[in-house]
């Protein structure tokens, strides 16, 4: 008989470690399913932001002087590296 009970013992610890894993496998599942949903949900909103953090950044640059410094930038070094060359 006492290898019976050794048995049934060993096999309700078993099962329950088992059920334990299975329960936490379902619920990161669940919590998956729940973090695409919500990131599915907000992706047009973040895309539109994005979208328009670009045009100001864009309008903004065309407002500055950027391109002329960069120009004026480019021609210095060119004129430096025809100086070290000859």
């Amino acid at each position: 008989m006492r290898p019976t009970w050794r048995g049934m013992i060993i096999g309700a610890l078993a099962g329950a470690v088992l059920g334990l894993a299975l329960e936490a496998l379902k619920a990161m599942s669940d919590g998956a399913a729940r973090a695409a949903h919500e990131a599915r949900s907000q992706a047009p909103g973040v895309a539109h932001d994005a979208a328009d953090l670009a045009q100001r950044a864009r309008q903004s640059l065309r407002g500055s002087d950027l391109a002329q410094r960069v120009g004026e930038q480019i021609k210095s070094a060119t004129e430096s590296g025809r100086r070290a060359v000859s």
